[in-house]
This record gives C-alpha cells, sequence and structure tokens, in this order.
C-alpha cells in the first residue's frame, strides 16, 4: 500500500497518468464506434476490391466486399489519415489467400503507415505487430476483419 501511495506521487507519474486516462478512453469510444456504427462500402470501394482480384488473379469470395476502415485503430490522427491504406489492407484481407500472400500483404501494410505522416514510422510497428499477433483470432473472426473474410 506505501508503494503504490508512493509511485502516484512522483511527479513524472502525476504528469502521464491524466493523457494516458484520456488517450484509453478516447480509444475506448473510438473502439465501441467501430462496432456499433459499420464504415459505409462505397462503390468505389467494390471496383477497387473487383480491381484487386483481378490484377491479383484471385477467384471472387463468396462474400461482397465490406470494408471497416483501420479495425480497432482510428482512421484518421492529426496529420495522419489512414483510410486509403486501410482500405487497401481490408481489400486484401477479404480476398485472403495463402499464408505467405498474408506476410506479403501485412508489411506492405506496414510500409504504407510509415509513409502516411511524420508518426508513421512509431505507429507502423505498433500496427504491423497488432496485425501479425491478432489479425486471425478470435476477435477479429467475431468481427469478421479476419484474413481470408469474404469466404463462408
Amino acid at each position: 500500500m506505501l508503494v503504490t501511495r508512493t509511485i502516484y506521487r512522483h511527479p513524472v507519474i502525476r504528469i502521464l497518468i491524466y493523457p494516458v486516462v484520456l488517450l484509453l478512453t478516447l480509444y475506448a469510444l473510438h473502439f465501441a464506434g467501430d462496432l456499433l456504427t459499420p464504415m459505409q462500402t462505397s462503390n468505389a470501394d467494390r471496383q477497387m476490391a473487383a480491381e484487386y482480384l483481378a490484377v491479383h488473379n484471385l477467384p471472387e469470395p463468396d462474400r461482397e466486399f465490406a470494408r471497416d476502415g483501420c479495425t480497432l485503430f482510428p482512421d484518421k490522427l492529426p496529420f495522419h489519415d489512414f483510410n486509403d491504406v486501410c482500405l487497401q489492407h481490408d481489400i486484401a484481407y477479404w480476398a485472403g489467400g495463402s499464408k505467405e500472400r498474408q506476410k506479403t500483404v501485412n508489411l506492405e501494410f506496414k510500409q504504407g503507415v510509415v509513409d502516411v505522416g511524420p508518426l508513421g514510422p512509431v505507429l507502423s510497428p505498433v500496427m504491423y505487430a497488432s496485425l501479425a499477433y491478432l489479425g486471425n483470432n478470435g476477435v477479429s473472426r467475431v468481427i469478421r476483419s479476419h484474413w481470408g473474410f469474404g469466404w463462408n
């Protein structure tokens, strides 16, 4: 008990705790918003998905393409717009394919995030690690954002 009280009295911890709590709250609200209000998929998005299949010589998945943006991550941050990078990634995840293809797609996404804005090099490894370790788990399957989610 004494250790906890001492840690909270440290000035650096006091300065950092409020922004961290604020960021966690904003993330929780964003996460809830992603689950409650699905992103609209435009005809242009569907056309891009069809072109992707043609370019990569892939079969048409069973389900119609539907995007969700940057799954469980904000689509925009100050000076950063991840919409295009996340759309390309959504299309590739919808189409699916081999494990090698998934690794290639994730690495392309990582490089795309680097190029988005000044914090891209910092955010890229975090977003990539999330994809590599959480991109095909139970949560991603429930919200239909896993590798090959276009197939039944």
